[in-house]
């Protein structure tokens, strides 16, 4: 049986927890939080306060360094009282990237990137359309199950997004935010999730014709 990889964090990490009320009469609930430990499926984290379970969240945490903000959601699935307090484990509403692991743990806690991971040798220049508001945005990497942008737009997670590319026609790609992180730039790394399963083959296609177009540019 497969296992995935989880990581307990020796320091953890601090955190912020957007909790969804069960009524839409009340607002959300915020709580102060600790990271603990962290798998692509899920992760567990410590609060003072009790965290009722079954519960919808968004988490933004910050890494020891202070230089990467990851935000995701999930689910809260159990809750388990000790004299530290609460600790609470959640699931992801979609899998982390193991390659945010590795930007998220320290040195020494090596985890491989995922197999399933294409990265292009010349990334792909796009644009998102935001309902009539119009953004730059560059293809970082995809796979079959999703991809990852780079933009100076700042979105939320659960977001809908369309990104746009030259495939050499124009494609649309319709998406989810799923997570989101800063980069070294200033700007956001977005990871995200297909509506449309089929549309990896468009960023495949994508790819090919970026690669074709440098191949030519660069011919004698």
């Amino acid at each position: 049986m497969h296992t995935e990889p989880r990581v307990v964090l020796q320091n953890g990490f601090e955190g912020f927890l957007l909790l969804e009320s069960e009524s839409p009469d009340e607002g959300s609930d915020f709580y102060s939080v600790k990271l603990t430990e962290v798998s692509r499926s899920g992760l567990q984290f410590r609060s003072q306060r009790p965290i009722p379970t079954d519960r919808n969240f968004s988490l933004t945490f910050i890494t020891n360094t202070g230089s990467l903000e990851i935000v995701v959601t999930g689910n809260t699935r159990w809750t388990k009282q000790d004299s530290a307090g609460t600790l609470t484990g959640c699931a992801l509403s979609a899998p982390m990237p193991e390659s945010v692991l590795q930007e998220a743990i320290s040195p020494d806690q090596n985890i491989s990137p995922a197999a399933n991971c294409r990265r292009s040798t010349e990334r792909i220049a796009g644009f998102l359309d935001l309902d009539g508001f119009w953004a730059p945005a560059t293809l970082k990497n995809y796979s079959s199950g999703g991809f990852c942008l780079e933009t100076h737009h700042v979105l939320e997670p659960a977001t809908q997004l369309c990104f746009v590319v030259e495939a050499p026609q124009r494609v649309n790609i319709f998406a989810h935010v799923e997570w989101r992180m800063t980069n070294a730039a200033g700007g956001y790394i977005l990871g995200c999730s297909y509506q449309d399963s089929n549309d990896a083959s468009h960023l495949d296609t994508a790819h090919q014709h970026a690669t074709t177009a440098l191949s030519l540019t660069n011919t004698p």
